[in-house]
């Protein structure tokens, strides 16, 4: 079985794929694909699994699309058009209130 996690980078993810590792049911998850849009937060955390599997013959296989290991090249160079937002972010408009006048204005 395949498992995709969004947000791969996460500081979480090393215990999610402690539990995979643990896992020995039928049907368990063999392949671990992990997509985040900092390419440097997912070569720490891919290094971290790397570490986690070393002990394990039949660890689930982890990729990342977005990077590539050992070396991880900077964010800017591995994000796609895909990582970016669709429009500009919404501004939040100044306070236009403006102060009650005076009698003699």
């Amino acid at each position: 079985m395949r498992l995709t996690i969004l947000g791969g980078g996460g500081f979480r993810v090393p215990l999610v794929y402690r539990a995979l590792l643990a896992d020995r049911a039928e049907g368990r998850v063999t392949h671990v694909t992990l997509h985040d849009v900092d390419a440097g937060r997912l070569g720490a955390i891919g290094r971290v699994l790397a570490e986690q599997a070393a002990g394990a013959a039949d660890a689930p296989v982890v990729t990342a699309p977005t990077v590539s290991w050992p070396s991880t090249p900077s964010a800017s160079a591995t994000r796609s058009s895909a990582a970016r937002p669709a429009r500009p972010p919404t501004r939040i408009a100044e306070n236009t209130k403006s102060a009650p006048r005076s009698a003699s204005s």
